[in-house]
């Protein structure tokens, strides 16, 4: 990490480049989240100890505001659970300045709709993964 991309204390938004290839590292308070699909984020205590323990491994994605901020557009669940884990930074690839037109809020719920619809439930036995069930190896 370097000057432009590790907030120098708390809630400090550093600055900020909009580069899609580029992880940045922002303290999650600092980011804009607005409005989400789900009712309900689920931040539960297994997924606050899980990032306690592990951080934010997938990066957020946002865009950056007029106003120099970060808006979260992919990564609602983690960047409010980050909150919850009190995590210094979490990693955030900005890939484009915001439009700010209603358009564009309707693209970005449409967007999470299309992208949660593409997730499946894990539960028991997909949470162990095949090797685990499989130990120890005979032979």
């Amino acid at each position: 990490m370097d000057d432009q991309t590790t907030p120098a204390s708390g809630d400090v938004t550093p600055t900020v480049v909009v580069d899609p290839t580029r992880v940045q590292f922002i303290a999650p308070r600092a980011l804009l989240v607005d409005v989400n699909i789900r009712d309900d984020l689920q931040i539960t205590p297994a997924f606050v100890d899980s990032l306690t323990r592990h951080g934010v491994l997938q990066p957020l994605q946002g865009v950056l505001t007029d106003e120099g901020q970060v808006r979260v557009r992919r990564g609602h669940h983690r960047a409010v659970g980050a909150v919850a884990a009190n995590l210094p930074v979490v990693p955030i690839v900005v890939f484009a300045d915001e439009r700010t037109t209603h358009a564009a809020q309707v693209e970005r719920l449409l967007t999470q709709l299309d992208e949660n619809e593409q997730r499946t439930a894990r539960s028991g036995a997909a949470n162990e993964p095949g090797w685990w069930r499989n130990w120890p190896p005979s032979g």
